[in-house]
């Protein structure tokens, strides 16, 4: 199954359903199935414009999973323009269905889409993960 990483508090932001886009510089005509991996990275302008000028309550960096499988969405468009308030551009992955797993998996992260078994994600879904 496809995997993208994503910089934390964005990564958990997106498996809540809170954020239901990602920005990239890069399009793609993938529709599917994708988990979201939780990168090292902690974004900490990120966390404070969230904080400070959208009003979104965002835990501690302390709270948040790091190099982790932490949950999947639906991918279901890639378009330049879109209504939600996190749509920055200029190629915005536009996501449904968000699912956080009861565990998160660790794994390390690559650039780009990456790929993990079938089997892992069906049994993280479950929480079956130890």
């Amino acid at each position: 199954m496809r995997v993208l990483t994503i910089k934390q508090p964005w990564a958990r932001l997106i498996v809540i359903g809170e954020k239901l886009v990602e920005n990239r510089g890069w399009a793609t005509s993938y529709r599917g199935p994708l988990v979201i991996h939780a990168g090292k990275s902690w974004d900490q302008a990120g966390a404070f414009y969230l904080r400070e000028h959208m009003g979104v309550h965002v835990p501690s960096k302390a709270d948040h999973v790091f190099g982790a499988l932490v949950g999947m969405v639906e991918q279901v468009g890639c378009v330049s323009k879109h209504p939600s308030p996190f749509a920055f551009g200029p190629n915005i992955h536009v996501y449904e269905d968000p699912r956080e797993f009861p565990k998160s998996i660790p794994a390390k992260g690559s650039l780009g889409f990456w790929h993990v078994p079938d089997e892992l994600v069906r049994r993280a879904l479950r929480g079956e993960w130890v």
